[in-house]
């Protein structure tokens, strides 16, 4: 039996990474992802091995690429919590963040703190959905 539109989730949403998976020791900014022609974005923020150091997570809008015009979504705009990762029980897990505001841009931002010396193996994709074009490239 054939999927029907309703269930067709593979053309209803494109995903762009915001921050390549790499063992992190120093904060990082993520690539602006364009959200212009998608009525809805979520972060995910995927968190594997966790070996030192404090890694604290934030979602980021814009209405520019422009580095310094980024500045952390407020709670208001925000569904779910940012990470913070500081040992191993809090390692090898996914967090989802939606995204309720209206700048074009949006990307995760990891500041990292307690000096580590091998970090955590992180990475954060942006999800986009509610196109208004189908389907989503």
């Amino acid at each position: 039996m054939a999927a029907s539109m309703e269930q067709d989730l593979y053309n209803r949403v494109s995903a762009a990474k915001t921050l390549a998976p790499e063992a992190r020791t120093s904060s990082a900014s993520g690539t602006a992802i364009d959200l212009q022609g998608y009525e809805s974005a979520v972060a995910l923020i995927e968190v594997g091995a966790w070996t030192d150091g404090t890694h604290t997570y934030a979602l980021q809008e814009s209405d520019t690429t422009t580095d310094g015009d980024f500045a952390d979504v407020v709670d208001a705009d925000l569904q779910g919590t940012e990470p913070a990762v500081a040992s191993g029980s809090t390692q090898n897990t996914v967090h989802k963040l939606g995204y309720l505001g209206d700048k074009r841009y949006v990307r995760v931002r990891v500041v990292i703190t307690a000096g580590p010396s091998t970090g955590l193996v992180s990475a954060a994709t942006i999800v986009r959905s509610h196109g208004r074009h189908q389907p989503s490239t």
